[in-house]
């Protein structure tokens, strides 16, 4: 069937090194899809797997673990139980499959499995907890595997997976975007798909907060009626501008930043909502609940 019985693939390597190698071609389960890659993005995630400060403890020994979870491909193999898929389909993955027997599984939020890291109990994080796409070839449980379109290309498809990060936050907010103000915090690429999602969901008016010009300008050319840098300008007094001094009805935080969370609460109308999108690198203070 291949014409060799290993393929290319970049392994993590000790702190900070990511290595190509020869691994062998995974073998399909039943209910397995073996996916030739075509595209494999980088993730935020995946710096921190190639640093080592992802994994709690040592993570996965040097030379055999292979990141990435965004990626699109060609279906070249099928288990036997797969009838979802056919050889040569064009898809894209989605990075979780959660154990499928905790209580967060059993009510939709598999990303949230309690049993995260145990392949024993049949999760599986790709390009995290079990192989990912930096490879010829990788394995996926038939669940975690989309078709695509003939109009969605590789390159479009391997954001995907970071366009339902953007989905998920706007899913947690429980309420129609249409005719909503919004403030986005953080025009990295999370923020700049939040900027576009916003657009298409009626959202009006919209505005993009960040330090860095570049990403401010390609923020407006997606839809953004305000953007501004908040090294120059107060962002709590221009959205509040912008909203005719109440505040915006929804604030996405997407840059992660400690001090963006506390910007966050202040440009946010009363009884406004702020979904925190971004994770940052610092602890926040713990807030004592003891009376003084």
């Amino acid at each position: 069937m291949f014409s060799s019985e290993t393929m290319v693939a970049a392994v993590l390597g000790g702190p900070g090194v990511i290595e190509t190698t020869r691994l062998p071609i995974p073998a399909v389960g039943p209910d397995e899809v073996l996916v030739q890659v075509r595209r494999a993005s980088l993730c935020g995630s995946d710096l921190k797997i190639r640093d080592r400060s992802f994994f709690s403890g040592d993570g996965p020994p040097p030379g055999i673990f292979v990141p990435g979870h965004e990626y699109a491909g060609v279906v070249a193999a099928v288990g036997e139980s797969v009838d979802e898929f056919t050889v040569g389909d064009r898809v894209v993955t989605e990075a979780h499959r959660g154990c499928m027997r905790c209580v967060n599984c059993l009510a939709g939020t598999y990303t949230g499995c309690l049993n995260y890291g145990r392949k024993d109990k049949g999760h599986r994080a790709q390009g995290m907890t079990v192989h990912g796409g930096f490879a010829e070839y990788v394995v996926n449980h038939v669940s975690t595997l989309y078709r695509l379109p003939d109009s969605v290309g590789f390159d479009a498809a391997v954001v995907l997976t970071t366009v339902g990060s953007v989905m998920h936050a706007f899913d947690a907010l429980g309420s129609l975007l249409s005719g909503a103000s919004i403030a986005v915090l953080g025009p990295g690429p999370i923020g700049l798909l939040a900027v576009q999602v916003a657009r298409q969901l009626g959202a009006d008016p919209i505005a993009l907060i960040g330090t860095r010009h570049s990403r401010l300008e390609l923020g407006k050319r997606f839809g953004a009626d305000l953007v501004l840098n908040s090294r120059e300008q107060d962002p709590v007094d221009a959205v509040r501008d912008l909203t005719g001094g109440r505040g915006a009805d929804i604030v996405l935080e997407c840059s992660g930043a400690p001090s963006a969370v506390n910007e966050a609460l202040h440009m946010t109308k009363r009884a406004g909502k702020v979904v925190l999108v971004g994770f940052s690198s610092s602890r926040c203070r713990r807030i004592s609940t003891t009376p003084s």
